[in-house]
């Protein structure tokens, strides 16, 4: 599902939430762990205490809840790579996300019932069109890695309906039982989309629920698959506009609508949105960069369009007060309402024109950052 798709009134959400004791020693797995995890389908049964003599006190699971009315799924996560967002039910948690070059996820925990919500996005290694492709991509190797903090797991039913896959699951840690079922699919980029439901084995209405409502919400983001998975997103709801960079970078300053400063690299990125500002062509644009600072030679503009707007995209170059030579780029959005969104790229060298670098450049990385530049879409309607 492409950028354009993503819903409206997206809560921005990096949430990065401790876990709730019980959810982290009994209920939370790493959904889709590296490789090299191993782990036996059948459990040790040990349930003793220390001494090994008396049977542990095994925790009972709170009284099933068949009224799903309460729920509400007003607001949405913003996965920190800006890969995908999803809805976030009232009463889950965001616990640390999961950051891999193939992989992108997050836990969403509740703490009363017991409940996890696992959303990934992954790319495979091999191209996966099919739904009998996909079926062989979750391979019981696969699975098996997927749920390596449990004790042991049991695969219980596989169907294909459609262009989707569902797995169901029975599963066990620390001598309790839970009931998982996982819905995935891929999507129009080539991306695996999944969300896998975890509840006591004595909540299988809300399984069953949370398995119907949530998969629909996972939106991901096409838009900004063609950089690395492993990129960081800065997003202001505020200002409605968002853009990725490397993970090596830092978000230095930074308020809801208010102008933030990423660097990193010896480069300094400045993202802003300016009212009652429209660029109307490229002499506009390139006038409104000159206007920035006394020196400033354009090297080029180019009209683009991002998020359904339109704007340009002007390099540039300039000498600081020291007289070493800087170049820039300047990637200028109208926005509804004569909302002008700016993101300004300045790092040192001469006359590097990033409206022109292939793959091969040093500067290549510089310029697919400024290329993620958008705003987000509730502000393009």
């Amino acid at each position: 599902m492409g950028h354009s798709t993503m819903v409206r009134k997206m809560t921005i959400v990096f949430g990065i939430v401790m876990a709730v004791a019980m959810l982290a020693t009994v209920v939370l797995p790493l959904f889709g762990q590296g490789v090299g995890h191993s782990l036996t389908r059948t459990t040790t049964g040990d349930v003793s205490n220390n001494d090994g003599h008396n049977p542990a006190v095994i925790p009972t699971f709170p009284p099933p809840d068949t009224n799903f009315d309460n729920i509400s799924f007003d607001n949405r996560y913003f996965h920190p790579t800006g890969l995908f967002t999803i809805a976030q039910p009232e009463g889950w948690q965001a616990l640390s996300p999961t950051i891999r070059p193939d992989e992108v996820q997050v836990s969403l925990s509740n703490s009363q019932n017991l409940s996890v919500l696992q959303a990934s996005v992954t790319k495979p290694d091999n191209p996966v069109t099919t739904a009998a492709d996909l079926d062989a991509f979750f391979s019981e190797d696969l699975l098996n890695t997927s749920w390596a903090t449990y004790n042991s797991w049991e695969e219980t039913g596989r169907n294909i309906l459609d262009d989707r896959i569902v797995i169901d699951f029975s599963v066990q840690t620390r001598g309790q039982n839970f009931i998982a079922r996982q819905v995935s699919w891929v999507d129009e980029a080539g991306v695996i989309d999944s969300v896998r439901v975890i509840t006591p084995e004595n909540a299988a209405p809300l399984l069953q629920f949370l398995a119907e409502t949530v998969p629909p919400t996972l939106e991901t983001n096409d838009f900004f698959l063609a950089s690395p998975f492993e990129w960081r997103s800065y997003a202001d709801d505020a200002a409605s506009h968002v853009i990725r960079y490397p993970n090596s970078w830092t978000v230095t300053d930074s308020a809801p609508g208010r102008p933030a400063s990423i660097s990193g690299d010896d480069v300094a990125l400045r993202v802003e949105s300016e009212a009652d500002v429209a660029i109307s062509d490229p002499d506009a644009a390139a006038g409104w960069v000159t206007s920035l600072r006394g020196g400033v030679n354009v090297l080029s503009v180019e009209p683009v369009t991002r998020g359904g707007v339109d704007g340009f995209s002007v390099a540039y170059s300039f000498t600081d007060v020291d007289g070493e030579p800087f170049s820039g780029l300047a990637v200028l959005l109208n926005g509804p309402d004569d909302q002008l969104h700016v993101a300004d790229l300045r790092f040192p060298g001469g006359d590097v024109n990033l409206n022109e670098v292939d793959g091969d450049s040093e500067y290549s990385d510089l310029a697919n950052v400024m290329e993620t530049f958008t705003i987000l879409p509730e502000a393009a309607e």
